[in-house]
């Protein structure tokens, strides 16, 4: 048949309509924890709630050290580990620490918890750290010699074995870890 002739016709081109300084490149912002809390957590439900479900199925799982013995795996109840498990610091029970890890580790793609020593020097609490609020200090004889906590106006420099820090890998940086 014939070719039939367009009812209307647009009177601009789409591509005209666009800025001429478009590079069609990604443009990178700068982001941080503080800014996926106030701007994805606290605004998009979707977040919010994949954020927090996903915390909580994580917390919800059963922790406990056990040792191998000729007959198979036992728990162990007096294992230090087990004791951090039961109560962590005086403020956090164990889920209440996990979920916190969790939310700092989705939204920031690092955690970070401090270990609080014993008088023998056995880990005796565990306290979770605001990822924005760390610094990461290299060394010449380690990669991490120590951590900078800052908050406020009080700067803290933690040896590299009392902080565990727990990230995302991130093909970009080798210490600090990338958000999904």
């Amino acid at each position: 048949g014939k070719k039939r002739k367009p009812v209307a016709y647009k009177s601009y081109r789409t591509y005209e309509l666009m800025p001429s300084k478009i590079t069609w490149r990604p443009k990178w912002i700068d982001f941080n924890a503080r800014q996926a809390v106030k701007n994805g957590y606290k605004r998009s439900t979707w977040v919010y709630s994949c954020v927090r479900l996903r915390a909580a199925n994580v917390a919800a799982v059963p922790w406990n050290v056990e040792r191998r013995t000729r007959e198979g795996w036992e728990p162990d109840e007096n294992h230090p580990l087990n004791m951090l498990i039961r109560r962590p610091n005086p403020s956090f029970d164990w889920s209440m620490l996990i979920r916190q890890a969790l939310y700092s580790l989705d939204l920031s793609g690092d955690a970070y918890l401090s270990i609080v020593r014993t008088g023998a020097g056995m880990p005796g609490e565990l306290w979770p750290l605001i990822p924005d609020e760390m610094e990461i200090l290299s060394g010449s004889d380690a990669m991490v010699s120590a951590y900078r906590y800052r908050k406020g106006s009080v700067t803290r420099i933690i040896p590299a074995e009392d902080i565990l820090h727990l990230r995302y890998a991130n093909p970009g940086d080798i210490y600090y870890g990338l958000s999904p």
